[in-house]
């Protein structure tokens, strides 16, 4: 027998392993409905709690068990049920796939699916053939039952988003044939990592948002074939182990917004199919480590947010495929070498704001090289010690630029004028002087420009210049004295309806998650 079930937009998949099928002579009829899998189907039907309101809302949503009757013999009769003619199956416990997850509606948003009576022990006790479980986005509210240690089957575990409680079961860890483990989202689930002293072929380990703990074991090397491993937003602490570094497969590594401690582990640049390497919010300190400039594969590199000191490594120009680089609020500084990553040609965000670099200005003589695109985002360099822009263009070179911060710097010099894609532009408390070029005039996308704290002269309009410049001058109008009223003028050009939360895309990359999910 082979069932399916389609409720609230939701697909309930049932995979089951072929059995040798039963011959029937023609004086006997086909049993094709089973009291015991009558009776399993009716328990599955009371164990649901149906919103009927949220499904109203639903253009596809509609309750298949209504026509679920306890009095009707025949379950194949019943609506979602597909009952196969040939194979004899004796027993739902053969289920070897039980996914209820992504059970949610969008508006208003709400999880649809309770799990109550029967609870999730009493559901899996039996499935002792099960390989992959889903209940992602199902309401669970309890704890993760110990039985599910004895699956022996089981490859993939997804738990996501079903208000888990209590400690995890570390057994779960020691099933033979587990790939996958998702918990993501349980923040009352709380758990740490034993030591792998054990055969296993895990590769996704994903702990967002839940209350794991502890210190990451030496032995984790022994996950030889892991390739995501998120750790992020956990409670765990102390120092990462070197071993770390041993994961030949790994290509997605997240230990950030946790409490981790001390260098960052120079072997992690063993990694070498690393695509995302997460580490803001920690309390890492030291250098960056040099050997991370060999993740050639590498395209997010986050570093936000610790006590690292020294300068970024000028070899980071080797991370040919790098498009996010964020190494915003440490203790960064020396020489800024801007040449390092103009030559990153898919360079799309670069934040190096909250240090106390000096900038080095770009070695013009290369300027026929490709060059970083900067695109959505851009560049945030606010909060250092950057001086002059005597060397650089008055229009900056980033074509696709949409972003640029450089507040609280030691600029002096001319106002630079930012490409006509700019979207936001802050350059405030710096020493800029001169008159405020007419090219901003050109910027029509713009909707924040923000150069208080500075001593430009800052323009009187009148009105038949305002007309030549109707997006920009009548904003910049200062009273006498050259400084606008209490140091501040704040341009606010949106006149079209804009979302600027783009504007603070990448400061917290560590919520941009692969698209892993289940």
């Amino acid at each position: 027998m082979r069932l399916s079930l389609a409720f609230a937009c939701f697909l309930f998949i049932v995979t089951l392993f072929q059995f040798t099928a039963f011959s029937f002579s023609s004086e006997q009829p086909a049993v094709l409905c089973h009291s015991d899998e009558r009776l399993a189907l009716l328990q599955l039907k009371d164990s649901f709690i149906i919103d009927k309101q949220a499904l109203a809302a639903g253009f596809c949503a509609y309750p298949k068990v209504d026509s679920w009757d306890s009095q009707s013999v025949d379950c194949c009769s019943w609506d979602g049920i597909d009952c196969d003619k040939i194979t004899e199956i004796s027993k739902v416990y053969r289920l070897s796939s039980l996914d209820f997850s992504n059970n949610w509606d969008t508006n208003p948003s709400q999880r649809l699916l309770v799990l109550e009576k029967p609870d999730v022990k009493s559901l899996i006790q039996n499935l002792t053939n099960l390989k992959y479980l889903s209940l992602s986005y199902v309401v669970v509210a309890s704890p993760i039952p110990s039985v599910l240690a004895n699956l022996s089957s089981l490859t993939s575990l997804y738990l996501e988003f079903c208000g888990l409680q209590g400690m995890f079961p570390l057994a779960i860890f020691r099933l033979p044939n587990l790939e996958t483990v998702w918990l993501v989202d349980n923040l009352d689930l709380t758990g740490y990592l034993l030591e792998f002293n054990f055969s296993n072929k895990l590769k996704k380990l994903a702990l967002w948002d839940t209350s794991f703990s502890g210190e990451l074991p030496a032995s984790i090397d022994n996950l030889n074939s892991l390739e995501f491993l998120g750790l992020g937003h956990c409670n765990f602490s102390g120092s990462v182990p070197s071993t770390l570094g041993n994961l030949p497969n790994l290509k997605f590594l997240d230990l950030a917004t946790n409490s981790f401690t001390g260098s960052v582990p120079p072997t992690l640049g063993n990694l070498t199919k690393l695509d995302t390497l997460e580490l803001h919010d920690n309390y890492f300190t030291g250098f960056i480590p040099s050997e991370l400039t060999n993740l050639t594969q590498l395209t997010s590199l986050n570093l936000l947010g610790n006590m690292l000191h020294g300068s970024v490594p000028s070899s980071i120009s080797r991370l040919e495929k790098l498009k996010f680089f964020d190494c915003d609020d440490n203790r960064l500084g020396g020489i800024l070498e801007m040449d390092a990553f103009l030559e990153l040609k898919d360079l799309q965000y670069l934040f190096l704001s909250l240090n106390n670099f000096y900038l080095v200005s770009p070695d013009n003589s290369n300027a026929t090289r490709p060059q970083a695109q900067l695109v959505d985002i851009g560049l945030r360099l606010s909060n250092n010690s950057l001086i002059g822009f005597d060397d650089f263009p008055l229009v900056l070179p980033w074509s696709k630029l949409q972003y640029l911060k450089l507040d609280s710097n030691i600029l002096r010099g001319s106002l630079p004028v930012p490409p006509l894609s700019t979207v936001f532009y802050s350059i405030s408390n710096n020493s800029l002087n001169g008159e405020i070029p007419q090219l901003l005039c050109n910027l029509s996308s713009l909707s924040i420009l923000d150069f208080s704290y500075n001593n430009m002269s800052v323009l009187r309009t009148p009105i038949e210049e305002v007309s030549s410049c109707p997006r920009v001058a009548p904003l910049l109008m200062a009273p006498q004295g050259g400084r606008p009223r209490d140091g501040l003028i704040k341009v606010l050009l949106a006149k079209k309806e804009r979302k600027n939360e783009m504007l603070g895309v990448g400061m917290k990359r560590g919520n941009e998650r692969m698209e892993e999910k289940c």
